[in-house]
């Protein structure tokens, strides 16, 4: 390139102009331009207009068709509470109240109750008592344990199965026998009749709570014997006595309350014995009955018929 001492000052046309090259470091050099021609083959408002209604493109400012095709990704503005609809995907809402008004949370399905105080459209039955329509029907569990507070067995003859009674324990629990018209496996036995397997062994008291006293000796004195001296207020009860002898000659034996004058006869007997014999009377019961009983206050006495040697005992008891 030859140098031009006369080059134009300002603007001019490229062919006017001296050519330059710009600097590595030159800074940015402003263009404005009224337009800017297109490459070739580039889109342009009539072009896109053509096209816009093709299927499957639509403008921006076109509104979005009806149906069911997905949108791809979108984002919800979750920050500000109040203004926008909470969206969970998936878990739970939380800090979510229901909005005052009559719109229908879902839809309930037939029959379906929503009164938390019924049952089957009756007022629920609480606390202990009857069972009714106001209660719902359940089923005790196999495995349950007794349900405290169950209701008593109703009446009736119905059988509730096999039942176990704790018989280890004697006072605290009755023993129950199985058959009960036998006594250890053995027909009982009723009535008048031999003992044997089906009765029950018994040993008859002795002195049913009394305090058995007994006395003997002997008396060979014509008239009065005191056997047993008087108790205050008591009368002696003789439930037993023996009288023996070896005299050959007659004697009566009278048991009297008191002695002498105003004596009062219990019992009597008549002993006589053969030459070497000896010969006697005996008689028993079992407390509290007795034989004879004195008077309240008096003694025993034996009187004798004659003065022969008798031997005697007896066994009493005193009671008022």
């Amino acid at each position: 390139m030859s140098y031009n001492p006369n080059n134009p000052n300002g603007q001019n046309t490229m062919a006017n102009s001296a050519p330059v090259t710009i600097a590595s470091d030159q800074t940015a050099v402003p263009v404005s331009a009224t337009t800017l021609p297109l490459p070739t083959g580039a889109a342009t408002e009539t072009t896109l207009t053509s096209i816009k209604d093709t299927s499957g493109i639509k403008k921006i400012t076109d509104a979005l068709p009806a149906g069911t095709n997905l949108l791809g990704k979108t984002g919800i503005d979750q920050v500000t509470a109040n203004a926008n609809e909470v969206v969970t995907k998936t878990g739970s809402i939380t800090n979510a109240t229901l909005q005052a008004g009559s719109a229908t949370i879902g839809a309930l399905s037939a029959n379906q109750s929503v009164n938390t105080s019924q049952v089957n459209a009756v007022t629920v039955l609480t606390g202990t008592g009857a069972t009714g329509t106001g209660s719902q029907r359940v089923t005790v569990a196999l495995d349950s344990a007794t349900v405290a507070g169950s209701a008593s067995l109703p009446a009736g003859s119905n059988l509730l199965g096999k039942v176990g009674i704790d018989q280890t324990t004697p006072g605290t629990t009755n023993l129950v026998a199985a058959n009960i018209t036998q006594l250890a496996g053995n027909t009982i036995s009723s009535g008048v009749g031999a003992t044997g397997t089906g009765t029950v062994r018994v040993v008859q008291a002795n002195d049913a709570g009394k305090t058995i006293l007994t006395a003997s000796n002997f008396a060979n004195t014509s008239g009065n014997n005191t056997l047993v001296g008087l108790v205050a207020s008591n009368k002696l009860k003789i439930k037993a006595f023996s009288l023996t002898t070896t005299s050959t000659t007659a004697v009566t034996c009278i048991f009297q309350s008191n002695a002498g004058v105003g004596a009062t006869e219990l019992w009597r007997v008549v002993l006589q014995a053969p030459t070497g014999v000896s010969v006697g009377a005996n008689l028993n019961t079992v407390a509290p009955d007795y034989l004879f009983s004195t008077t309240a206050g008096q003694l025993l006495n034996l009187n004798l018929s004659s003065g022969q040697t008798v031997h005697w005992s007896v066994s009493y008891f005193v009671e008022t």
